[in-house]
């Protein structure tokens, strides 16, 4: 099919917009590359991108890009309900809601560390399986693998179907969230996005390697919704519309950036909380993040 779209966005345009410095989808974004430890300047369209990210396997009559193009329908919807909601700096009380959770879903599970996380679990249990079924028939017992051949291809097309599955049952979860606005006031510094943008986190410390869950009490969800605007949701609190300053700001960025590749900010700096509970700013987390890579 001619003419098919190839560069797929995994973090909308749209939303990377509210994080320019001119708050526009042509303005400029400061990239914090936490990989390659470099920073650069970019646009909306030159980053959080792959190419045929979404594309799928639709048979011989069917349109492989058929899901990227869906989210081109939705992201018109998306992004007007978020306009609205940071020109109003209300939240929607309507049908306007579950589109708006709809996107935090999607935007929890459509990018790449859910798709790495995922490979990088079923790799393990595989390795596993075949070190069990190895050991096993070594001892006489005939085992066959739990892989079966045709699903052994855990391809594109099974990642997307998985991303949309999780997506449509992310957000009824999500809507049962007490969700509240923070909003930075004019002393304080931006918020950034990520390319991982919606942080979980626990609310109090727990003790152990507990993850914490979407569906879980004690967790918070944090998303920043434009550079001077998050939105904050809990179960088992009553989360309070706040003004936020520096400190807020800086929980909120730590939290943004926890499992980030890329950073985007309105400016080259920004505040975050480093592990001693100081302040820092960019050059403060690249150190933290070559002595963490060394």
């Amino acid at each position: 099919m001619p003419n098919q779209p190839r560069k797929h966005h995994y973090v909308p345009q749209f939303y990377l917009a509210g994080f320019t410095d001119n708050g526009t989808v042509e303005g400029s974004l400061s990239v914090l590359d936490t990989n390659r430890l470099k920073v650069w300047k970019g646009k909306p369209k030159d980053v959080a991108h792959q190419r045929d990210f979404h594309q799928i396997d639709g048979g011989p009559n069917g349109d492989p890009m058929v899901i990227e193009k869906l989210f081109g329908q939705f992201e018109g919807k998306w992004s007007s309900v978020l306009r609205g909601v940071i020109e109003q700096q209300q939240l929607p009380d309507d049908d306007r809601f579950g589109d708006l959770m709809m996107f935090v879903a999607f935007m929890a599970v459509r990018v790449p560390r859910i798709r790495n996380t995922i490979t990088s679990f079923l790799d393990e249990v595989r390795q596993k399986e075949e070190f069990a079924r190895n050991w096993l028939q070594q001892q006489g017992e005939q085992v066959e693998s739990a892989f079966k051949k045709e699903a052994d291809e855990f391809d594109q097309t099974w990642h997307v179907r998985q991303m949309v599955q999780m997506a449509v049952t992310l957000a009824p979860i999500l809507s049962l969230r007490t969700w509240q606005l923070w909003i930075v006031n004019s002393a304080a510094p931006d918020l950034f996005c990520s390319d991982s943008p919606v942080a979980l986190t626990w609310a109090t410390a727990v003790t152990g390697p507990y993850p914490p869950g979407f569906e879980l009490k004690n967790t918070v969800v944090s998303v920043p919704l434009h550079k001077r605007l998050a939105m904050v949701g809990m179960f088992d609190i009553d989360v309070r519309r706040r003004t936020i300053g520096v400190s807020e700001v800086a929980q909120l960025n730590s939290a943004t950036g926890m499992h980030a590749g890329q950073l985007y900010s309105a400016t080259p700096d920004f505040v975050w909380f480093m592990k001693d509970g100081t302040i820092g700013g960019p050059g403060e987390l690249l150190d933290a993040l070559k002595v963490s890579g060394s």
